[in-house]
């Protein structure tokens, strides 16, 4: 027996709602096999011209149906190879659907990392009046835009979902935000303040600030020479709100290189010839200058051929012509290893902000390990695992 169940959240002053779709195998038996899912499938009204496609070379006006989009993040060598590919990043997109073929537009992400491409954000406006529709999920999302007679159709959801569930298996997909404005509101501020007030860290958790000024010191600067920086610094009367160790403390990393962080991801254990005292003095040094400490860490990624990946190769998704290996949060043995761990280094360092990392694609992870008839599940256990992660965390380190 298969229960579907939909939470709601209504936000009044906002005039916006969020909903979030469950699914759960209550039966002693298989479900049958679910795809397609639409997370959002509604029509939203808007007064518009429903004559035929406009004419080649048309220009639209705010009259028009348009989606506004916005482009996510360009891939990292860009930063430096080009400079015109840059500035595209977060640039607005505006696609009128009076001027395509068939009135309909699509999007998806890319790789499995959400903000990658386009950003899961969508505005729908004609003459200053719409809706804002935020896609609340970490993975792979598609959105689908249609002009229809009464007004336009949203269809949102996961990229690709067409599995089973087995007994007792409950998951979730992702959740949907809509906030609808009128042509007297400033709707990207009212937007930016919903989302302050019902989605930031100040507003779901005891985090008293609102933002934080980190200095930061890539993470194989030896320990001695971060604590002589500090001290110039508190000389001086400048102070940060954290210290920033960024990547290359852990593992193999040879002191002062920049060049070996990448081989190492996995091994997450202290460089003891860079950091003797594994940071804690440099956690001591930071508080006396009225700091505190910002940890990277990438822990979904490791190297084939490291001894945690031998150790527990159930805990790792892998391709064959792939040397990462990606920690599967799904997995019960690599949730407890990787909770264990990040909490052991906030509560040993004292740290006042935890920095996750991820630097490659997983769609191919996710798919290249589903079981038959199961596309989409090894995604959503992992996506689900680390959002349960991220909260642990946050229920045992209030403040964090």
């Amino acid at each position: 027996q298969l229960l579907v169940s939909a939470t709601k959240v209504e936000y009044d002053e906002f005039d916006a709602y969020e909903s979030l779709l469950w699914f759960e195998n209550t039966g002693d038996s298989d479900s049958r096999v679910i795809s397609d899912i639409n997370d959002c499938d509604v029509v939203f009204p808007f007064e518009i011209d429903k004559t035929k496609r406009k004419p080649w070379g048309y220009i639209p006006d705010k009259n028009d149906l348009c989606v506004i989009s916005m482009n996510g993040m360009v891939e990292a060598e860009r930063y430096w190879e080009n400079d015109a590919i840059c500035t595209s990043e977060f640039m607005f997109n505006y696609d009128y659907l009076c001027k395509l073929p068939d009135g309909k537009k699509s999007f998806e992400n890319r790789g499995g990392r959400s903000s990658d491409r386009f950003m899961p954000f969508f505005d729908i406006t004609v003459n200053d009046f719409g809706y804002i529709i935020a896609i609340g999920w970490s993975g792979d999302w598609k959105a689908e835009f249609t002009e229809c007679d009464e007004g336009v159709s949203v269809k949102t959801g996961l990229k690709e979902t067409n599995f089973y569930l087995k007994p007792g298996e409950k998951i979730r997909t992702s959740s949907v935000l809509v906030m609808k404005y009128t042509d007297k509101e400033d709707k990207y501020n009212k937007f930016r303040k919903l989302i302050k007030a019902h989605y930031s860290h100040t507003s779901c958790t005891s985090a008293q600030k609102e933002g934080l000024m980190a200095f930061e010191f890539f993470g194989s600067t030896t320990s001695e020479v971060m604590k002589q920086r500090m001290d110039e610094m508190s000389k001086r009367g400048i102070a940060f709100d954290e210290i920033w160790i960024d990547a290359g403390w852990y593992g193999k990393c040879q002191p002062n290189s920049l060049e070996d962080w990448d081989a190492n991801v996995g091994e997450w254990y202290m460089h003891t010839e860079t950091h003797p005292e594994g940071l804690k003095d440099v956690s001591e040094a930071a508080k006396k200058a009225g700091m505190k400490l910002m940890l990277w860490l990438e822990p979904e990624r490791a190297r084939k051929g490291m001894e945690i990946v031998t150790s527990h190769p159930d805990w790792y998704l892998t391709l064959p012509d792939d040397t990462n290996c990606i920690l599967n949060y799904g997995n019960k043995g690599a949730w407890e290893y990787v909770y264990n761990l990040l909490s052991n280094y906030i509560e040993e360092l004292d740290l006042g902000c935890y920095r996750q990392d991820f630097n490659v694609e997983l769609t191919e992870f996710f798919k290249q390990n589903d079981e038959p008839d199961r596309r989409g599940i090894t995604e959503i256990k992992h996506i689900m695992g680390m959002y349960d992660l991220w909260d642990k965390l946050l229920q045992k380190h209030p403040g964090l």
